[in-house]
């Protein structure tokens, strides 16, 4: 259980390093996995997996905003 909730990471890992795939690809691609596997495997309702990716992605957008105006500087 422990290697399928680590899946995600090592998917990612992988694609940027191996394939050199880009950074937002292959977080989309992980993103992926990881909604599959809850969903799937450990039986996280759909509506759930959705919700606490948005509360992710609103959590995370803070953080998001000051990287972007160090970018754009």
């Amino acid at each position: 259980m422990v290697l399928l909730a680590l899946l995600p990471v090592i998917i990612i890992l992988l694609l940027l390093a191996l394939r050199r795939t880009p950074a937002d690809v292959a977080g989309v691609i992980g993103w992926i996995v990881t909604a599959a596997i809850a969903w799937l495997f450990f039986q996280t309702p759909l509506q759930v997996t959705l919700l606490a990716s948005l509360s992710g992605l609103v959590a995370s957008l803070p953080v998001s905003m000051v990287v972007a105006t160090s970018i754009f500087r």
